[in-house]
């Protein structure tokens, strides 16, 4: 949020036409509300925070219903029951925690032999996925899945190919990053 907050800071401050931006925090609003109070338009796209802001339109998916199509394709992957792992972003984002929260919910209502073992935190960075990814298979010989909410994907798919589980370990994310498409 801060890279975010610093950016719009800097366009109110040299008063932009209008500003596009990601919303996924609601750290944001009190910028989004300044730009239009000054006059600035602001429009968000790609991921939304659920706080009330003056933003004049929104673009993008529903993060949390992101999440239930996520569990949904987790439980057809693995057959109704395992365990699985998730890796997040950040827990203080809240368009991570949607597309979390969406996951977990629709595991629990539709799924009741799916255990969700580990949740962490990654920094939406590949390599720390990968380690965590590791960690989740060491702690679960048997796991079944991962689900990557955000950035890094990619390193959960790698640490599942290097310990020999590709077709075993199955890994749900988003995004079409060139990183990931390696592993589809």
């Amino acid at each position: 949020a801060d890279d975010f907050s610093g950016g719009m800071e800097a366009a109110i401050a040299q008063e932009y036409d209008a500003i596009a931006t990601i919303a996924g925090d609601a750290g944001l609003v009190t910028y989004i509300d300044r730009a239009v109070d000054a006059g600035i338009p602001v429009a968000t796209f790609n991921s939304e925070t659920a706080a009330p802001n003056k933003r004049l339109f929104f673009v993008g998916a529903d993060l949390y219903k992101q999440g239930e199509a996520a569990g949904k394709a987790m439980a057809d992957a693995i057959g109704g029951a395992g365990k699985v792992g998730v890796i997040t972003g950040f827990f203080a984002v809240e368009a991570h925690e949607l597309r979390r929260k969406g996951f977990e919910d629709y595991l629990t209502a539709n799924n009741p032999d799916i255990e969700i073992v580990a949740q962490v935190e990654n920094s939406d960075q590949g390599d720390i996925a990968y380690t965590q990814a590791q960690d989740m298979m060491t702690a679960n010989p048997d796991l079944a899945g991962i689900y990557v909410t955000a950035g890094g994907p990619f390193g959960a798919a790698a640490a599942v190919e290097d310990a020999g589980k590709t077709g075993e370990v199955k890994v749900i994310s988003f995004d079409f990053v060139d990183e990931t498409m390696e592993y589809v």
